[in-house]
């Protein structure tokens, strides 16, 4: 299976599985799990191979597939009871949790398509496979864009005032001396986080330059 291909490669997986993909792991059905109500859980775990398959009861059944956790430590989720009329905390496996904590890529890509879906209809096939191919592109370029922006922000020295003052302060020196080499402009900026006393990463102070 794809989960122990994972585990011996060092790369550890929490999903969702189809009930139909449990060759040789018997599950208790949905049914006596609804009886048992919403919390319900059962599991089983390949010791050999260090997997554990978990059946949840939420709204319907769901079953998770993990090669580091499992049920435990269980937590408290917050559910509408259409019995009591209210909502009610019920129990969640650890799994559970860590699949939702961690859920992305191909369910993210899926939730924004779904969210901008293109109105066309017509009778050639293609075109829905070319507006498909569009979208994916455009959905998975916007989200590399904003977790770029992310980082770039979280790795951000200068604040933008600064970034003004700094790059005034250049071009006058580039138009005194007829241009700066990059390295200088580096140096420069450097001092101005010295002088100002803003934080700057060790291999700035290693290379005395930004």
């Amino acid at each position: 299976p794809l989960v122990v291909e994972l585990l011996q490669r060092q790369i550890y997986f929490v999903g969702t599985l189809r009930s139909n993909r449990l060759a040789g792991c018997q599950l208790e059905d949905e049914k006596s799990l609804a009886k048992r109500g919403i919390g319900s859980v059962d599991a089983r775990v390949a010791k050999e191979e260090h997997i554990a398959t978990v059946k949840w009861y939420d709204n319907r059944s769901v079953t998770l597939i993990s090669s580091y956790c499992a049920v435990e430590p269980q937590d408290k989720a917050r559910r509408w009871s259409k019995s009591e009329k209210i909502f009610v905390e019920v129990n969640r496996p650890h799994v559970v949790k860590e699949y939702n904590t961690f859920m992305g890529g191909i369910d993210l890509l899926d939730a924004c398509v779904a969210r901008c879906k293109y109105h066309m209809r017509s009778r050639r096939w293609y075109l829905y496979l070319f507006w498909q191919t569009i979208m994916l592109g455009l959905v998975n370029a916007w989200l590399v864009y904003r977790r770029d922006c992310a980082v770039a922000e979280a790795k951000r020295i200068f604040t933008n005032e600064m970034e003004e003052e700094l790059a005034k302060h250049l071009k006058q020196l580039a138009d005194q001396f007829h241009g700066l080499a990059p390295v200088k402009c580096r140096e420069l900026a450097f001092e101005y986080a010295e002088r100002n006393n803003i934080p700057v990463p060790a291999n700035w102070t290693e290379k005395q330059c930004a």
